[in-house]
């Protein structure tokens, strides 16, 4: 136990320095980014993560992950994981919706889901209440019908993910093959980061019955609930190796192509980058009619790229 306590508090400082990081390289950039949609998502993951993380420092330092013997620390400690882990399978379906937005070129969709981002942690505080019951602490426990409300709610927001990936991709499939291999991606590492950190629990906990996880040893059963919360306390840094990239590649090639040192082909390539880059996020100070115009021009750069590729051997 005291390896497994050890590797939790390794992961849990990892997502935090990682996600610290992201919060401030994300906010050296407000001034070019913060009027976009991507941006103003990521940032409440961040937090939210940021948060997750120190909880789980406080579950080491007390051992309340473990042990439900505090009257009022055990169920706020339950109460305020579930608000994280909610929170952010709510903000990750949000980055779906508005990444499909931006593939079916839906500005009322994008608005919509920037309106959203609230009621994000309004129906997880909700959620949160009514699964770990944090206000009755003497007579606290987290029971097996809480996990597996728990796991149907994250697994859900799980295959919602994925599907609204799968119809942008679909979308994409239909225009130009630079903006195609662009949506798939995001699609597989946004996806994949998603997966990779909350399925593994909510699997856990929807398969933990006697008919199957219960024929596990106690050490086995132990080990697989232990690994399976390892990964649910990576999640912050999966976010900083996925999406990070996205945000980082946007400045970069906008930098690039402004810089007087690069040749004009260059900056031409690197400005239609950052242009396709832009596709696939609203800025949130633009009117409808003048990003269907800046959308309708990344179109026709990115199919005239196509063309020039196709005679590419």
């Amino acid at each position: 136990m005291a390896k497994a306590i050890r590797r939790y508090l390794a992961s849990s400082l990892i997502s935090l320095v990682a996600c610290l990081w992201a919060l401030r390289s994300l906010w050296r950039q407000r001034a070019a980014l913060s009027h976009r949609l991507f941006w103003t998502q990521l940032v409440c993951l961040v937090v939210t993560n940021i948060v997750y993380a120190l909880i789980g420092l406080v579950g080491v330092v007390l051992p309340v992950n473990w042990n439900h013997e505090f009257a009022v620390v055990g169920p706020l400690f339950a109460g305020s994981c579930g608000f994280c882990e909610f929170s952010s399978c709510l903000l990750e379906v949000n980055i779906a919706v508005g990444f499909a937005a931006a593939a079916w070129g839906n500005v009322r969709v994008a608005s919509l889901a920037y309106r959203l981002i609230p009621a994000c942690f309004v129906c997880s505080a909700i959620m949160a209440c009514v699964v770990f019951t944090p206000w009755w602490p003497e007579s606290f426990v987290v029971t097996g019908t809480a996990w597996i409300i728990w796991s149907i709610v994250t697994l859900s927001c799980c295959t919602g993910t994925v599907l609204i990936y799968a119809a942008s991709v679909y979308k994409m499939s239909t225009i130009a093959t630079v903006l195609q291999r662009c949506a798939m991606y995001r699609m597989c590492a946004y996806t994949f980061c998603f997966l990779a950190t909350f399925a593994p629990r909510g699997l856990f906990h929807l398969l933990d019955t006697p008919q199957v996880l219960g024929r596990l040893s106690i050490d086995t059963h132990r080990d697989v609930s232990i690994a399976a919360a390892e990964l649910l306390s990576l999640s912050g840094l999966g976010i900083v190796s996925v999406y990070m990239y996205s945000v980082w590649k946007m400045g970069r090639t906008r930098v690039d192509a402004l810089c007087d040192s690069r040749s004009p082909v260059e900056q031409r390539v690197a400005m239609e980058d950052f242009m396709i880059a832009q596709y696939f996020d609203f800025s949130l100070s633009f009117s409808g009619a003048i990003d269907d115009a800046r959308r309708s021009a990344v179109m026709i750069v990115a199919n005239t790229r196509s063309e020039f590729n196709a005679f590419d051997y």
